[in-house]
């Protein structure tokens, strides 16, 4: 997540079900805490 510091956290794009980049990693992390926990 370092990477996207300076990146657009806002735009939303169709390609991730106009999700913000944030949101979309966010959402593609959780499943693996909830494992890992």
């Amino acid at each position: 997540m370092d990477g996207l510091v300076f990146y657009n956290h806002r735009r939303l794009h169709s390609s991730l079900a106009y999700l913000s980049p944030m949101q979309h990693e966010q959402r593609w992390r959780e499943p693996k805490r909830q494992q890992t926990a």
